[in-house]
């Protein structure tokens, strides 16, 4: 990783932790309420897993990233634009918020293995349980 790209991640870091603080305590709920169980079982939703599986989590990652400041209502809208129903884009979204709220420092690179190790140890079981899907049926982080 180069100089650059390690400031890059660092500052991103730091946005993240900054705009996670200031965030209304309904948006602190997300990070870890994973209720809503079945959420991902439709057709549409099927679809769009099977279409994307194999990069989906970069999708997914990528929503997560351009929506650092702006929240998880811009995540969600993001999500849906993948594909997603709104029931199921929000399951993803508490993935996303999970992991930023119990990884943040295992995920200053988000594609380290301690990172993935992490989001699939403390969030991806959250993940499956709202959306209803087991874990062959869904890419790991």
């Amino acid at each position: 990783m180069t100089k650059s790209t390690t400031l890059f991640v660092v500052l991103m870091a730091c946005l993240m932790a900054s705009a996670s603080a200031r965030r209304e305590p309904e948006v602190q709920v997300l990070t870890t309420d994973f209720s809503g169980a079945g959420q991902c079982t439709d057709t549409q939703d099927n679809q769009t897993i099977t279409s994307r599986f194999s990069h989906l989590q970069g999708d997914v990652q990528g929503c997560a990233f351009s929506c650092i400041v702006s929240g998880t209502s811009c995540m969600r809208r993001c999500v849906e634009k993948l594909g997603f129903t709104d029931n199921c884009a929000e399951c993803w979204v508490k993935l996303a918020s999970c992991s930023k709220s119990k990884c943040i420092w295992h995920c200053i690179d988000p594609k380290s293995s301690g990172c993935k190790k992490c989001a699939y140890d403390k969030c991806f079981p959250g993940l499956e349980t709202c959306s209803g899907l087991s874990a062959n049926q869904l890419p790991k982080p």
